[in-house]
C-alpha cells in the first residue's frame, strides 16, 4: 500500500464457510481522510472493522493499518493506536466504580 500512513485492505478475501463476504477487495483510506461505510445489515461493514483490528485474519491478500502490516507480530502495536466501540456493548459491571476500572483489568492495560 502507498502512503507510509495509510489504512487498508489490498485484494482481500474472506468466507465463512459458503458465504464469501469479501472477495479480492481493496481500500486505502490516507492519513486525515474520512469516509462512511453504509450498506444493509450482513453486507461485512463490521467484518471490515474487525479485519482492521485483527479480531479476523482474511483468507488472502493485505491488511495495512497507520501503515503497519497486520500480523500476529504486530496487533498489539496496531490495537494500541486505535479505539474501538462496539455497537452491542456488554457491560458486566454492578457499580459505576466497577465500570470505569474494567478496563485496566485487562492483561494488556494492567501496566
Amino acid at each position: 500500500m502507498a502512503a507510509a500512513t495509510s489504512t487498508g485492505l489490498k485484494n482481500v478475501s474472506l468466507a465463512f464457510g459458503n458465504k464469501v463476504i469479501f472477495r479480492d477487495a481493496s481500500i486505502q483510506v490516507s492519513a486525515g481522510e474520512k469516509v462512511c461505510i453504509t450498506g444493509p445489515s450482513g453486507s461485512g461493514k463490521t467484518t471490515l472493522l474487525h479485519l482492521l483490528m485483527g479480531f479476523v485474519i482474511p483468507d488472502g491478500g493485505e491488511v495495512e493499518v497507520l501503515g503497519i502490516p497486520l500480523s500476529s507480530g504486530s496487533i498489539r502495536r496496531i490495537r494500541g493506536q486505535l479505539s474501538w466501540l462496539p455497537q452491542e456493548l456488554r457491560l458486566e459491571a454492578e457499580t459505576g466504580r466497577d465500570l470505569l476500572l474494567a478496563p485496566f483489568r485487562l492483561k494488556a492495560n494492567r501496566a
